[in-house]
């Protein structure tokens, strides 16, 4: 191996001499001759060269000045940046940082980044130092803007690039403070605190700001607004000042479209409320005009209009149909308060609790001070139709007849007549109505139904009460018991009515009809019917007056024990004679 080491101009080499384990630099161009105690110990090696916009970071740098040749001292654990400059060597301790070979380092040598517009370069420092008029600490974070050419510094290190939050039309940008800053607007913020960004465009977020997320706009048009909700006490969007968990209502007479504060919530999305020409309604607790809700009052709102219900308010029952009344209808009323009303051309006071009716034809929308209590409508009757009316205030109890179209008045109302087991039994018609599953049954049970007795076995009689039928006894959903009672009494025969109210009793002779009153009812005659007669087997109201006959079995024991059956027959009629102004009724056989 040759002792001669040539170096190239722009070449240099690590020299180490063995006597005083010094190793030096030695740069070319020349020619060396290595002594003994001399070892080559690395080279020789290019120059390092740094094109423009580029750097390198050296670790251990030397301690200038120094030569080459001659022993260096090095600055151990620090780091050193070289930009573009002259070629230089390295001396024996210097390393590039990143290099993975010694032939130039071309391997650690790095761009100088590069700041584009509305971008940022976030660093961090690494220890305690000066950097231009800002004092900076070991862990303090700060963000330079672009468009610049960074030129690194070996007391800082670069944290990340933060590309541009684009805001469009619609949108905000939600931000959070990860410690105490002032944000670009020169306001403090707290740890934790979210604000929102608004204006359009690029928007670079600072070293201390994160971007929690990007916030759409609510639009809002002319059928829907929102009901919105303080947090806490804020300013809201429109720049009003709101207390916590106040509630408000924003519509598009405010803004087309809202995005709210980040101490809002949206509660929901309110549809107008819309009314028609015969449509009303009754709001709960409305609002005034500085938006406050009253409570315990109410306000009629009549269509056609249409409106948004504030937080707090509410609809009573609804959206209500005007009462449009027809000519045999009317409406009962009654006042909850003291108000004043024009009716027909005259004026009227009414206090709580008066009732009154309007009749039709109208139509009508109940102010707030009224309660609709009833709808009527006047019912017909023809001749020996009726129904049964109540007076609410004294209770009296009465019979209306027919042919007239009668309309309740405003203390009165359908009563009930409610009539015994026998008497409904005895006037239904079930037997002959209802049908073949019926009438199995009751020839099954030896019973008949008829439409004026009811009886078991074979009596004969019974069909003498079909001309006294009544329909609306044997009607599948039952007898309508608010209409009069009427009995279609048959010839030669008698009815007896007993008043209980007046306690007296009438007697109807057929052929005649029966109109029961309020307090009337049927007396019912148990009477022995069948072959032999049996008691109690057959019940009726009508009492045949004759001329008829009777037949009957008489079982007999003569004195020697023989046993005879004897039919007998014989006529019968009942006499009524008036005797002291009381009736009486005989017998003759």
């Amino acid at each position: 191996m040759s002792n001669i080491v040539r170096i190239q101009p722009m070449q240099y080499i690590h020299l180490l001499d063995l006597n005083t384990n010094v190793t030096v630099l030695e740069v070319g161009p020349k020619s060396l001759i290595l002594q003994d105690n001399h070892q080559l110990v690395a080279g020789p090696l290019p120059f390092v060269v740094i094109p423009p916009g580029h750097y390198c970071v050296i670790q251990n740098p030397v301690k200038q000045p120094c030569e080459p040749g001659k022993q260096c001292d090095l600055n151990h654990g620090h780091r050193e940046m070289r930009f573009f400059k002259e070629p230089f060597p390295l001396y024996p301790g210097e390393a590039i940082e990143g290099a993975r070979k010694m032939s130039g380092g071309k391997s650690g040598i790095k761009a100088l980044p590069v700041i584009g517009p509305d971008e940022g370069l976030q660093l961090k420092a690494i220890v305690d130092h000066i950097d231009g008029e800002e004092e900076r600490k070991a862990g303090d974070m700060w963000q330079l803007e672009g468009p610049l050419t960074y030129r690194p510094t070996p007391y800082a290190k670069i944290e990340k690039r933060v590309r541009p939050c684009i805001i469009k039309h619609g949108e905000a940008l939600r931000l959070k403070a990860s410690q105490g800053l002032v944000d670009k607007t020169g306001k403090n913020r707290v740890t934790s605190e979210q604000w929102l960004i608004r204006d359009l465009g690029a928007y670079l977020p600072g070293a201390y700001e994160e971007v929690v997320g990007v916030e759409k706009a609510h639009t809002l048009t002319e059928t829907i607004a929102l009901h919105m909700r303080a947090k806490q006490t804020c300013i809201d969007a429109l720049g009003k000042k709101r207390n916590a968990g106040e509630e408000w209502l924003v519509t598009s007479e405010d803004t087309e479209m809202y995005i709210p504060e980040v101490f809002e919530e949206v509660v929901a999305e309110v549809t107008q409320t819309v009314l028609s020409r015969k449509e009303y309604c009754i709001v709960m607790d409305p609002v005034d005009s500085k938006g406050r809700n009253q409570l315990g009052k109410k306000e009629l709102r009549k269509g056609v209009a249409s409106f948004f219900l504030h937080p707090g308010e509410d609809l009573d029952g609804g959206i209500l149909n005007s009462y449009i009344l027809e000519a045999d209808e009317a409406l009962v009323l009654s006042a909850v308060d003291h108000f004043d009303e024009k009716y027909a051309k005259k004026k009227y006071h009414r206090s709580p609790g008066d009732r009154w009716m309007i009749f039709g034809p109208v139509e009508y929308i109940p102010p707030i001070e009224v309660a609709v209590k009833a709808r009527r409508k006047a019912v017909p009757l023809c001749e020996n139709e009726g129904i049964y009316v109540r007076d609410t205030q004294s209770g009296a109890v009465r019979a209306v007849m027919g042919p007239q179209a009668y309309l309740l008045g405003a203390y009165e109302e359908l009563w009930e007549k409610d009539l015994t087991d026998d008497v409904e039994n005895i006037l239904k018609f079930v037997f002959r109505s209802i049908g073949f599953l019926y009438s199995f049954v009751a020839v099954k049970m030896h019973l008949s139904w008829n439409g004026g007795g009811i009886g078991s076995g074979d009596i004969r009689k019974m069909a003498y009460f079909e001309s006294s039928m009544n329909p609306s006894f044997t009607r599948a959903e039952g007898r309508d018991k608010t209409q009069v009672i009427v009995y279609r009494c048959p010839g030669y025969t008698a009815v007896q009515v007993y008043d209980y109210l007046r306690k007296t009793a009438r007697v109807i002779f057929g052929p005649d009809l029966v109109v029961l009153g309020p307090h009337e009812n049927f007396n019912v005659l148990s009477l022995s019917a069948g072959k032999p007669k049996k008691p109690n087997a057959l019940k009726t109201i009508c009492l045949m007056l004759g001329t008829d006959f009777i037949t009957d079995i008489i079982e007999v024991e003569t004195s020697d024990h023989a046993r005879l059956k004897i039919r007998i027959a014989m006529n019968n009629f009942f006499e009524v004679i008036w005797f002291l102004n009381s009736l009486k009724t005989f017998s003759y056989l």
